[in-house]
């Protein structure tokens, strides 16, 4: 059975899979007015239907996800989960047909539904035939789609199909031209597509429409299909001209200026947005050497105008930055169409096993002759690491591209990161470099890591040990031939912590940005950002600084603001001999809270993290910050932890509403019934609490019941990451 959820993961239950997110759109969109109304409906039945097929009851699901398919037609997921359905209940012609219908909508998962113990029996064959043809299909419809590229010149225009915008809606067309700086892209669309996109407010990651544009790199198991791309986004926000890419290992857009396109409106009502994709964010691939890339696009309108769209091919990942693969059209670029001299190649995967890797260098010159090629491998240092340097030799060239072929072997190498240089000295006389990025991992990388790891103290194991399961997890995911720079800073980091624990005893730095691993409350790791003052190791007596924040991301982002002002803002750490409470040193918990009891469950984390602390610091009582949301479990903390606290800063702004409108007597049951002794100090947003939140009544009620609400400042403004960082330094300084 498929979910209907927007959520772009994938999880298993039972015999079924959720597939949550197939149906749905990248950019969040939301419909409004009636139809929102409607999808609201929809979801709660979807929700009762998925809710009885968990619990197999299948006579009682299926009427209704009949009735589902009937007033919502065309899902897919739930097409699918009916197929699942009348084939638990016997009915296997409908449930043919059904799975068809699903097909038709936009299901493609073909590998699963194979297999898939819900759909198994007498239609096994039939849905086998489904997926044959349907893939059959879709080669072909990628095919004839296929575009090539001559080097410097436009294309003819590629049509966008899709839904109507609306009566009398003309046609989207879209050219491509690539060029050494990039590749180019120019749309026209007629009304109303233009005056709904100029006239957006939102970006296009935001919600707001735009072009959607994905680049992929043939993986040759497929014909219209690959795991590994790159999606680009380009729209309007505010009237100009906005770009961005998807950065899927940090999961999320990024805009980028280099990506905004210029947008305008002809005086015939043509919208006209050109943009370039610079090469090197796709590196380390380039169409010299990856002749052929697959492409796809759709303009999308806004999450006000509703789901509409026209695609160059249309598919259910178009709009879903995280699907695991993409269809696309073939775009092949002429490389006899490329004048002057070049310089490019492609090692078959950045990560170097235990086997010698394939090289194509491919060398475009204008004069035939003979070329000086050499090869040098560098370590860290920019040492060469061959016996003798650099190996070079003669290769004879023709006019125009040459493909050279080599192979590599760093099997004899210790484990890390390497740069490979080749460097062609052309017959005319120019020298052109290239070089790429190789991590070796031999066979049993790990074993020595591991034994170090087994020989720390148990507090820091759990650091250690996500260290390098960090590195595994990424080898696994590892994209081909993508840059393995962020693998092998991980790999250096773990070898330094490991170095840094035999020679001084501590995995900990003497200063700066630092992650740390502790046991949850319910015994899975938690993560921790962590900034430690150069000095703190010499304190006399430490001041652990606990900050509370559940917004997503911002550990990180606070723990490194923090250190831009200790090491470049007028901020010094300085060491006192009566610091009675102590050097301050910075931890931000990564809260990721998804129990239904939310409020109960930030207390009961924050509580392990305060304890995990005060324990991994061997420190006497610590501080605490509790930023919008977790203002109240700061406050909570003061009586929870009584003992274990010093003090309390709070920042209350709009999201300060533990308790959406619980009354007075509820929270002076949260907040009693005997006050806690722990100063709190109260910053107020009051250009966001007079708008929203709980944050005056909860403050109201904290004084009449006596708590020491010590210190109390009203700032106008927003709160931010960076308002709470800067402040909460001063307050923790202060307390020296």
């Amino acid at each position: 059975m498929v979910s209907v959820q927007v959520i772009e993961s994938t999880r298993r239950t039972g015999s079924g899979r959720f597939l949550t997110g197939v149906a749905t759109l990248l950019l969040a969109l939301v419909i409004g007015g009636a139809a929102a109304a409607q999808s609201a409906s929809g979801e709660l039945r979807a929700d009762e239907i998925l809710s009885l097929m968990r619990q197999g009851r299948t006579a009682e699901a299926l009427p209704l996800c009949r009735l589902f398919n009937e007033d919502f037609p065309g899902n897919p997921t739930m097409l699918y989960n009916l197929a699942c359905l009348e084939n638990l209940a016997g009915n296997s012609a409908t449930a043919v047909a059904a799975y068809g219908r699903a097909v038709a909508a936009g299901f493609s998962d073909f590998s699963y539904a194979q297999d898939d113990p819900d759909l198994q029996g007498g239609i096994r064959e039939q849905i086998r035939a489904y997926h044959t043809a349907e893939i059959a299909a879709l080669a072909a419809r990628s095919e004839n789609l296929a575009v090539t590229l001559e080097h410097g010149a436009w294309t003819d225009p590629l049509i966008l199909h899709g839904d109507a915008a609306g009566p009398g809606a003309g046609p989207v067309e879209l050219r491509l031209r690539w060029d050494d700086l990039g590749l180019n892209l120019e749309l026209a669309a007629t009304e109303p597509w233009s005056s709904l996109i100029t006239a957006d407010p939102l970006a296009p990651w935001n919600g707001g429409g735009g072009l959607v544009v994905t680049l992929m790199v043939p993986d040759g198991t497929s014909a219209f299909e690959s795991n590994n791309h790159f999606m680009f986004a380009f729209g309007a926000e505010n009237a100009a001209g906005v770009g961005g890419v998807f950065l899927s290992a940090q999961d999320r857009w990024q805009r980028v200026l280099e990506l905004d396109p210029k947008i305008r409106v002809s005086d015939a009502g043509v919208l006209q947005l050109t943009a370039v994709i610079p090469w090197p964010t796709i590196m380390p691939f380039h169409p010299l050497v990856d002749t052929t890339l697959g492409i796809n696009a759709a303009l999308t309108l806004s999450r006000e105008d509703g789901y509409r769209r026209a695609a160059l091919l249309e598919a259910p990942d178009l709009q879903r930055p995280r699907a695991l693969t993409r269809r696309f059209v073939p775009a092949r670029f002429r490389t006899s169409s490329v004048a002057g001299e070049t310089f490019l190649g492609r090692v078959e995967d950045s990560i170097s096993r235990d086997r010698p890797l394939a090289v194509e260098l491919t060398a475009i010159t204008e004069q035939a002759g003979t070329g000086i090629l050499s090869i040098d491998f560098v370590d860290g240092q920019g040492n060469s690491v061959l016996p003798t340097g650099r190996i070079a030799g003669k290769v004879d060239l023709v006019s125009g591209p040459n493909v050279i072929t080599r192979e590599v072997d760093f099997t004899s190498l210790d484990a890390g990161a390497y740069l490979m240089k080749a460097t062609m000295k052309f017959p005319a006389g120019r020298t052109a470099v290239w070089s790429t990025s190789i991590l070796q991992l031999t066979p049993g990388w790990d074993d020595e890591i591991r034994e170090s790891i087994s020989r720390l103290a148990p507090k820091d194991r759990p650091t250690a040990t996500y260290y390098l399961t960090s590195i595994e997890e990424a080898v696994a995911r590892h994209r081909i031939r993508r840059n393995p720079g962020a693998i092998a800073t991980t790999l250096n980091d773990i070898r330094l912590l490991l170095e840094s624990d035999i020679e001084l005893g501590t995995i900990l730095p003497d200063k700066g940005s630092f992650l740390l691993v502790y046991p949850g409350p319910d015994g899975r790791d938690r993560r921790c950002s962590a900034y430690l003052p150069s000095g703190w190791k010499i304190a006399a007596v430490l001041n652990p600084v606990v900050v509370l924040s559940s917004a997503a991301g911002q550990a990180s982002g606070f723990a490194h603001r923090i250190g831009q002002n200790y090491e470049h803002g007028g901020q010094r750490p300085t060491l006192k001999a009566d610091a009675d409470r102590g050097f301050p040193i910075y931890l931000i918990p990564h809260l990721d809270i998804t129990d239904p009891d939310r409020n109960a469950a930030l207390l009961t984390e924050a509580e392990v993290a305060l304890d995990w602390a005060r324990a991994y610091f061997d420190t006497g009582p610590a501080s605490a910050v509790g930023i919008d949301d977790c203002g109240a479990t700061a406050v909570q903390l003061t009586r929870s932890r009584q003992e274990a606290l010093q003090a309390v800063l709070v920042f209350a702004g709009r999201k300060f509403e533990p308790w959406p409108q619980a009354g007075d007597d509820f929270l002076r049951r949260q907040l009693g019934p005997e006050p806690s002794a722990v100063p709190v100090t109260w910053i107020d947003f009051v250009q966001e609490t007079g708008l929203a939140g709980q944050a005056a009544r909860f403050l109201e009620i904290a004084r009449e019941l006596g708590y020491d609400v010590a210190g109390f400042e009203q700032v106008r403004g927003g709160l931010n990451l960076t308002q709470a960082a800067d402040r909460t330094l001063l307050w923790a300084e202060a307390l020296r």
